[in-house]
């Protein structure tokens, strides 16, 4: 496991990636999560995203260790938005070094799987109107009893996946 292991949370869209040069891998792979122009067969402008800062980024911190761990990789990078997010435009970005292609993609896969069901991020359509509509029935990081607000004064071990299977939450597929 590298020592080469990153997350925060950014304000808006991501801007475009920077090189990323980790020495020793044969296997450098991004996957960026981009807002599509639909959602739930709605056309929409935006989503914008809220998290529970200190929950969520330690979430996406510790999710990056364990991948790190699990597969052998030589570095991880994760980079999620807070705030508005335009279609077409970034809103989660995860890189992974390693030294095959077989270990840094089945983390990315495990990765996004896991953020889904983790980390205290949820997200809310701004459709073509200028409506904001809240999306309870695709959002995967916190209890279907509770809001997100509830949620970030609720302890650690209170969130928990939905007990059946989800429609995704973020953009990233």
């Amino acid at each position: 496991m590298s020592d080469d292991v990153r997350a925060e949370i950014v304000d808006g869209p991501l801007p475009e990636a920077e090189p990323w040069m980790v020495p020793g891998a044969g296997a450098i792979l991004t996957f960026e999560g981009r807002v599509r122009p639909e959602e739930n067969g709605r056309p929409i402008s935006a989503l914008e995203y809220e998290s529970y800062d200190p929950m969520a980024r330690a979430e996406l911190l510790r999710l990056a260790r364990e991948a790190a761990r699990r597969f052998a990789l030589l570095g991880v990078e994760v980079v999620h938005s807070r705030g508005r997010v335009p279609v077409r435009c970034c809103s989660f970005r995860l890189r992974v070094a390693a030294v095959h292609r077989k270990e840094a993609l089945a983390a990315v896969d495990w990765y996004v799987d896991r953020l889904k069901q983790e980390v205290p991020i949820w997200k809310r359509a701004a459709v073509a109107e200028g409506t904001t509509d809240r999306m309870t029935d695709q959002t995967a990081h916190h209890p279907p009893d509770q809001t997100p607000d509830q949620t970030a004064k609720a302890p650690h071990q209170s969130i928990r996946p939905l007990r059946k299977p989800l429609r995704k939450s973020h953009d990233a597929d």
